[in-house]
C-alpha cells in the first residue's frame, strides 16, 4: 500500500492540475497515509495484548518460542 501511495504522490506532483486540485488530492493521500498508519498501531498494540495473554497462560511454550526464534534470527533466518 505504500508503494501505492507513493506512486499516487507521483502522479499528482506530474499532473497538470490547478493547485487547488493538488493540494486536494494531496490532502486525500496523507489522509489515507495517516489511516493506514493508524491501523498497524492498532494491529501491533492487538498481537502485543495477544502475546501477553498467551505469556501469562503459557510461559515455558512463550519462553522456547522466543528462544527459538532468536536462534533462527541469529542464525539469518
Amino acid at each position: 500500500m505504500n508503494e501505492t501511495l507513493e506512486k499516487l504522490e507521483q502522479e499528482i506532483q506530474n499532473a497538470e492540475l490547478d493547485s487547488s486540485k493538488k493540494l486536494e488530492l494531496e490532502a486525500l493521500v496523507a489522509k489515507l497515509k495517516a489511516e493506514q498508519e493508524s491501523e498497524k498501531e492498532g494491529l501491533v498494540n492487538d498481537i502485543t495484548k495477544m502475546i501477553e495473554d498467551f505469556e501469562s497462560s503459557h510461559p515455558q511454550v512463550t519462553g522456547l518460542l522466543s528462544r527459538v526464534s532468536n536462534f533462527l534470527s541469529n542464525s539469518g533466518i
